[in-house]
């Protein structure tokens, strides 16, 4: 039987009607995993973990009343203030929050107040920085959104200011990286277009640093020491010359099959325990180092799905080649789940 046009369209008004009241029952049904569901946990075992060290629990962590949930609960808040040593409000400070492997997801420039707010963020625990020229930066690990503000602040304490040379001239464009006790995660500083740099905020003790000119064959090598007296008022001030660095052609490979490991991470320090260290990532299995000069080095290679490889190397004053064979590892599956029994996205994990 044909309907006429009128009653067709009552027809799906009818049905979009109930279609309506089905979705807002659906909506407004309790959750089955009951008044807990929204539970949070700081995370910062979890976080700190994937960095390898231990981390107390970042001051101010979200409890159950603090979750800032929006309508369908997930996505949320996360705001606080920058402050500096002195406890005034830093205006123009740079917060960033990154996931584990140190990507940055959220950015932010602190307004007046030293204030900054990140919407929409997915439930998951981040590392929360606060950078501003002429200061240390402020850290926080394993921070979730929460509706609790986060109060960041910025490290005071020496500069250290300097130029990077080779054959007494200048080098433009020199990453300068330095380790120590009090630095977490290790501090970098690219050189101007003079060769000259400057890293703020760095408390007394004794560093580890090291300058490296990739893609120009340069470099100083692990074994620079800096050490920052507590009593003086006056940067530091150093010269860093770099020496020439031969190429060294890194090939990772399968042990079994031989065929390229498609990703993996190749990190070189001074010694398997250390401070100081350059991380760098390979895909398709071929890389070429230039900026570590002749010497002895520790090399670790980490790839997923296979076994970490860990060995001592030797750079000689001529290019040379390293074919690295890794073995695959077993393979563990699972699902994260809080405290509430809720899966949990975005989490980092170390073995």
């Amino acid at each position: 039987m044909n309907l006429s046009r009128a009653k067709r369209t009552g027809l799906w008004l009818s049905l979009a009607a109930v279609l309506a009241v089905v979705l807002a029952l659906v909506t407004l049904r309790p959750s089955s995993h009951g008044p807990d569901a929204l539970h949070e946990s700081s995370g910062s075992a979890e976080l700190a973990q994937a960095f390898g060290r231990t981390q107390a629990p970042t001051e101010g962590a979200g409890t159950d009343s603090d979750a800032a949930v929006d309508a369908v609960g997930e996505r949320r808040t996360l705001h606080g203030q920058v402050l500096r040593p002195s406890g005034e409000p830093a205006p123009g400070a740079l917060v960033t929050a990154q996931d584990a492997t140190g990507e940055v997801l959220f950015e932010a420039i602190a307004d007046s107040g030293g204030l900054f707010a990140f919407e929409e963020m997915p439930d998951s625990v981040y590392v929360v920085e606060a950078s501003l020229d002429g200061h240390g930066p402020a850290l926080a690990i394993g921070v979730r959104p929460r509706a609790t503000p986060l109060r960041l602040t910025l490290q005071g304490g020496q500069d250290i200011f300097g130029i990077v040379t080779h054959e007494d001239e200048p080098v433009p464009g020199a990453v300068v990286q330095v380790g120590g006790p009090g630095t977490f995660p290790q501090r970098s500083v690219l050189a101007d277009a003079t060769g000259r740099f400057r890293l703020a905020g760095l408390r007394a003790g004794a560093y580890h640093f090291i300058a490296t000119a990739e893609g120009q064959g340069l470099g100083s090598g692990f074994g620079g020491r800096i050490l920052i007296d507590e009593a003086s008022t006056e940067a530091e001030r150093m010269e860093i010359p770099l020496r020439s660095a031969p190429e060294l052609r890194l090939t990772l490979v399968d042990g079994a099959s031989g065929e390229p490991v498609p990703e993996a991470v190749v990190t070189f320090s001074e010694e398997s325990l250390h401070m100081l260290s350059i991380n760098q990532s390979v895909v398709g299995g071929e890389h070429v180092v230039d900026f570590l000069p002749r010497g002895t080095y520790f090399l670790r290679v980490r790839a997923a799905g296979y076994l970490p490889w860990e060995q001592t190397i030797r750079i000689g004053a001529r290019p040379g080649d390293l074919r690295v064979e890794l073995r695959s590892g077993a393979r563990v599956r699972g699902t994260v789940r809080d405290e509430a029994g809720n899966p949990v996205g975005r989490v980092a994990m170390s073995a």
